[in-house]
């Protein structure tokens, strides 16, 4: 069972500050991979300028999941005012292990993420594009009725982790204006070796 849990006010108001201020004046500047997954939204992947600071929190990262991580990629997600969205989903291999921080949300207090609290254990979970993004609303609602689900707020400036790969997760389509997060993903450092069993409950 790995963890599902939320550091509030992860940087520094100057940190954040310069997160924001790369936001608003330069990364437009770098073409975007938007992806046709519904979610409304402008997104980047491995944006030099979250290069060092993912390397960063690879420590951290494995401190909360308990097991030594390595990063793989990053992507920087903007979505569009009182549109965006994130469908219940699983992600793809290369997202284990996910920190996923919340830069700005500019319309509401917060913006939460809901993981489901059942686990898949690795020969179990769906690897396939289709098995990954349900269809219909039938299928959506049997995921949604077959488990609890774990709330994280996810306000500015918190950091939400969980298992991407293994947790089906989603947001419900923001109420009001628009939000920025940026998500820092990890695979095992050893994926040979079984991962250790925490004793940790699946909310802390």
């Amino acid at each position: 069972m790995t963890i599902i849990s939320e550091i509030k006010n992860l940087y520094s108001k100057q940190t954040r500050a310069n997160i924001i201020e790369f936001l608003d004046t330069d990364v437009y500047q770098t073409p975007v991979n938007t992806g046709d997954d519904g979610c409304r939204r402008h997104a980047w992947s491995d944006l030099p300028f979250f290069e060092k600071e993912h390397r960063r929190l690879t420590n951290l990262a494995s401190k909360v999941f308990e097991e030594e991580v390595v990063p793989t990629y990053t992507c920087l997600s903007s979505y569009f005012t009182d549109v965006g969205t994130l469908g219940v989903h699983l992600d793809n291999e290369r997202c284990r292990y996910t920190i996923s921080y919340m830069i700005r949300c500019d319309g509401i207090p917060s913006w939460p993420m809901y993981v489901g609290k059942n686990e898949f254990s690795e020969n179990e979970r769906p690897t396939t594009q289709a098995e990954r993004f349900p269809q219909g609303t039938k299928a959506i609602q049997k995921i949604m009725d077959s488990m609890e689900w774990a709330k994280i707020d996810h306000s500015p400036n918190s950091a939400a982790f969980f298992s991407g790969t293994h947790r089906w997760h989603y947001r419900d389509q923001i109420p009001a204006g628009a939000a920025d997060t940026i998500m820092f993903h990890y695979v095992p450092l050893h994926p040979e070796m079984p991962r250790p069993e925490t004793e940790k409950p699946p909310l802390v």
